[in-house]
């Protein structure tokens, strides 16, 4: 659809709010005129300065941690996948076969985590060859692993027309003229080795990973950019 045809539709939209508020004297016609003529503005002149007003640039985030939805599950369990795959080597090669014991920490105790340590633990088995104990007192070194990020962000950037109020019909929904959605798996993190003592060996670096399932939203079609599999 063109954007004049969009205008059209945008016309008849907003000509109905325009003649309640002009029957209601909330604003004269005399402010329909050019500030440097005299001419009346046209209807579909003024209403295109309207749309022009109306398109605004929006960003809005939300954040969940309640993993509903099949997406949101794998895109929180592939983040985790690759992070524990990111483990740097220069670091956990010095624990290479060692009896390890490793403990997670979050803000609060919500699924995930647990998920996350289960699969440090099977990448140190797998990589590093380590045994990872469940008593501290068996290990030659631990692992303490802080999560900061553990979740999904939904983010939305764009242009788009905000809700319309019609009298007598209600809000009419938000339009998006060009905007993209994107809906990502985030996983964060940061770590200590201790020995025996609880004196700190070595601290890591801040990791991240981050997967991506991106939306291009236009008004009547929505295109997906890159999809999580």
């Amino acid at each position: 659809m063109s954007f004049l045809q969009d205008l059209d539709i945008f016309y008849l939209l907003v000509t109905p709010v325009l003649h309640y508020f002009l029957n209601k004297g909330i604003f004269s016609t005399s402010h329909l005129t050019s500030t440097f003529t005299t001419e009346k503005v046209p209807m579909k002149k003024l209403l295109l300065l309207l749309l022009i007003v109306f398109l605004c640039s929006c960003s809005t985030r939300q954040v969940s941690d309640r993993f509903s939805g099949a997406t949101e599950q794998r895109l929180l369990s592939h983040s985790v996948n690759d992070l524990a795959e990111a483990l740097p080597k220069k670091d956990f090669t010095e624990i290479n076969g060692k009896p390890v014991f490793l403990e997670c920490h979050f803000l609060n105790t919500i699924e995930p985590v647990d998920y996350a340590r289960q699969r440090l633990a099977l990448e140190l088995m797998d990589t590093y060859n380590c045994t990872v104990v469940t008593e501290k007192q068996d290990a030659d070194v631990t692992l303490q692993v802080f999560f900061t990020g553990l979740g999904t962000d939904l983010d939305k950037f764009g242009l788009s027309l905000p809700e319309i109020i019609v009298p007598g019909v209600g809000a009419l929904s938000s339009i998006d003229i060009i905007a993209l959605e994107m809906f990502h798996g985030v996983s964060e993190m940061y770590y200590y080795f201790l020995d025996n003592d609880n004196h700190i060996i070595l601290k890591g670096k801040p990791m991240q990973a981050l997967v991506r399932n991106d939306t291009l939203k236009l008004p009547f079609i929505s295109i997906p950019i890159n999809t999580v599999r």
